[in-house]
């Protein structure tokens, strides 16, 4: 009788622990967040919206917004993994130009490569690395392009269907990917697996390596596996292939010609040399073909590929993949009637966790199991995307972290562009300086630094007082460069910042004088010196005055650690709300253009400079015709280049009712899109909510935060991180919520 009470017992409690553990997770299982992703979204042209007036509350829209730069979101459609080591996606020569190629339906079809950037500008020769083309009929090593008539995908899982009559698909693991090839019943069949392709930038100011790749070996094992390696600027790329059908020919090819030998070694520049399979007419039509990488040896290239792939089952890998996708996906939980816009919000949220890629164990260069490329480049993604992944997958966020102290010291500071090269890699030298400051700080407040605090100030200080920083330092009127000069003094915040949570009051103090260094680089009107206005000298040249992407108006307002002290350069209040209401094009102007419609970073902060004169009502125009009218859940449906995940989070951030200002420790509220958004930080649940929500009703009435009255234009890290809800009232009329309670400024 004991016994049986003792086992009622036994299942009572495993009965109600269920039933806790259920009713705790917060996203249900069986909801497929993958299945909402439009993995082909930004990946064409979008088509300019003409010069229309919009609703009477809404401000005007025109063609501005659309005329700067090109209206391309440059995404890959390929097979990845969050944060995946390898990008398997169609390889095409178009629109290399001017940005990352997107329009996979031309007739540019090469193959499958496995190295992918996303969504950034023209990237030089780097990725594409390691290229497999199906073929019928001759084969040719030239690759000639084949049109696409077809494509399916979906997170982690690619599929085209060609004119040949092939049908193509891929599936990714973590460091290796499967590919699944059905040929037409008759006829020849090959598959080439070309290992010097490259990415050929087809800008003619970029001069091509002439020693691209630097060498090469290859091994044929049998009819069904080969092996090698090959090195790209110095990145050793180690491979194994493994067929799942013997082919009929296997063998070494250099350009148009087979080679008898079964391992094949040269050096510098070599061109069209790979392996080719090649199998008999009539037989088996269906070929899976499947690779494993490692950047360190090709034992663990082995060893990846028998771990990521035991068997030959596609269907398993590809659904292990979207299995993968859906468990981050669902951390956040965007419930809303209207489908279209939840959607965008997951394909969207898919799109900003593509990169950086984690190569996990695989750095060449120095010892660090913990190595990350794809960064390309700081500027784009440290304001959005790096926020984005420190608040809602911290365990990836300190990581990178982690990371960048690291790169930080092997390379003395500095914003990297592509990590995938040996030496000192490329940087964006024009587009900004000091980001470590606002990342290390950002990572800080959101309690992602646990060791080395120490070491990062000093990296943090170390990089205020590099060659650039030096010249920052010297207050004269027209130092080099005025937008880096702000750059500079935001850096020096965020360090005096950082110095002050470590105790460290004298040197926080020091550093807080050099945050007022921008004000020098402003004319009596508040505005960023023009460099067409500037007599440069030999010491001083003329690029050093340049805006990058821009003019002096893109930059003027990104003095985010002072709003304050901005507002009353420009003569007050009134003043600054004028300089921004033309600037938007709210008030007219023909003169010169203003806001980019968000295809330049230094626009994405701009809209919430309102808030800091008190006027949250105008972000919250803002930002809704910008969600309305510049994103949708199409192939062109993003208003410029994706750059990494930096436009795509701006979209996460906005939709959901915040936006972070990186550096500090603040999320400041716009106008929320969704019914309900729920989401957890450091395990405590957090919803933001809105009532009477429309298309028309875009602002903020009143506030509740956990019950009580909420009247700030913004949100600290620590109430997201306690949990609770904060409820939005919304209507069509603008309101003095948040008017008085305004974002904060950090003036000496």
């Amino acid at each position: 009788m004991l016994l049986q009470i003792s086992f009622m017992k036994k299942v009572l409690l495993i009965f109600i622990t269920g039933v806790i553990f259920f009713s705790c997770t917060r996203n249900p299982v069986q909801t497929n967040y993958a299945k909402k992703v439009n993995v082909f979204l930004a990946t064409e042209t979008k088509t300019p919206v003409p010069n229309i007036q919009l609703e009477e509350n809404l401000p005007r829209f025109d063609t501005t917004w659309f005329d700067v730069r090109e209206l391309n979101g440059a995404t890959h459609p390929g097979a990845t993994q969050p944060f995946g080591m390898v990008s398997c996606s169609p390889s095409s020569m178009v629109n290399y130009k001017k940005g990352y190629p997107s329009g996979y339906n031309g007739n540019e079809f090469l193959g499958l490569s496995h190295f992918h950037q996303s969504g950034t500008g023209t990237i030089r020769w780097y990725y594409n690395y390691i290229l497999f083309t199906p073929q019928t009929g001759d084969w040719n090593s030239e690759k000639i392009p084949q049109k696409i008539i077809d494509q399916q995908a979906s997170p982690g899982w690619y599929s085209c269907k060609l004119k040949s009559g092939i049908e193509v698909e891929t599936t990714v693991a973590k460091k290796s990917a499967m590919h699944q090839y059905t040929f037409p019943s008759d006829g020849k069949k090959h598959l080439l697996i070309d290992v010097c392709h490259y990415l050929v930038a087809l800008d003619s100011a970029r001069v091509q390596p002439n020693n691209f790749p630097e060498n090469i070996s290859i091994k044929i094992n049998d009819n069904k596996s080969a092996s090698g390696y090959v090195l790209m600027d110095g990145l050793p790329i180690w491979f194994v292939i493994q067929l799942d059908t013997k082919a009929t020919v296997s063998s070494i090819f250099s350009n148009n010609s087979l080679l008898s030998e079964k391992n094949f070694v040269s050096k510098n520049n070599i061109k069209n040399t790979g392996i080719l399979f090649y199998f008999d007419e009539g037989k088996q039509n269906q070929v899976k073909a499947r690779i494993g990488f490692s950047f360190k040896s090709l034992e663990q290239a082995n060893t990846n590929l028998q771990n990521d792939f035991s068997d030959w089952d596609f269907e398993k890998y590809k659904t292990k993949a979207s299995s993968n996708w859906n468990n981050l996906l669902s951390t956040i939980l965007v419930e809303d009637s209207n489908t279209d816009e939840v959607n965008l919000f997951y394909s969207s949220m898919y799109k900003a966790l593509l990169k950086p890629a984690f190569l996990e164990a695989e750095n060449p260069f120095w010892k660090s199991d913990n190595y990350w490329t794809d960064f390309a480049t700081f500027w784009d993604i440290y304001s959005t995307q790096l926020p984005f992944v420190f608040t809602f997958f911290p365990e990836y966020g300190e990581k990178i972290t982690q990371f960048y102290f690291d790169l930080s010291r092997q390379f003395g500071g500095f914003q990297p562009a592509y990590l995938m090269k040996k030496t000192q890699p490329w940087v964006f030298s024009k587009q900004a300086s000091a980001l470590g400051g606002s990342i290390f700080s950002d990572a800080l407040n959101k309690e992602l630094i646990t060791e080395n605090k120490n070491e990062i100030l000093a990296q943090m200080v170390a990089e205020l007082h590099n060659e650039r920083g030096v010249l920052f330092q010297k207050e004269i009127p027209l130092a080099p460069s005025r937008t880096h000069n702000v750059d500079y003094s935001y850096a020096a915040f965020c360090t005096s910042q950082f110095a002050r949570k470590l105790g460290k009051a004298e040197l926080a103090d020091s550093l807080l004088q050099m945050t007022d260094y921008w004000k020098p680089m402003f004319d009596e009107n508040g505005i960023l010196i023009d460099n067409r206005e500037v007599n440069t000298t030999e010491d001083y040249p003329k690029q050093w005055f340049n805006f990058y992407e821009g003019n002096k108006w893109n930059y003027t307002f990104k003095v985010y650690h002072d709003m304050k002290a901005l507002m009353e350069l420009q003569g007050g209040e009134k003043q600054f709300l004028q300089n921004l209401d033309w600037y938007f094009n709210l008030s007219t102007n023909d003169t010169e253009n203003q806001f980019q419609g968000l295809n330049n970073e230094v626009d994405y902060t701009v809209p919430y400079c309102y808030l800091y004169a008190g006027r949250p009502d105008r972000t919250q125009q803002i930002i809704r015709v910008a969600l309305e009218y510049r994103f949708h859940n199409t192939a062109g449906g993003y208003p410029g280049n994706e750059d990494s995940g930096a436009m795509s989070s701006w979209y996460c951030w906005n939709s959901m009712g915040l936006f972070p200002i990186s550096g500090q420790d603040i999320f400041l509220i716009g106008s929320p899109l969704f019914e309900k958004v729920s989401f957890a930080v450091h395990g405590n649940e957090f919803s933001i909510i809105t009532k009477n929500n429309s298309k028309n009703n875009i602002y903020i009435q009143s506030a509740t935060l956990n019950g009580e009255p909420y009247n700030k234009a913004y949100l600290h890290f620590k109430d997201l991180e306690k949990g609770g809800e904060i409820v939005f009232e919304m209507g069509d009329k603008p309101s003095e919520w948040g008017a008085k309670n305004r974002p904060p400024s950090y003036g000496i």
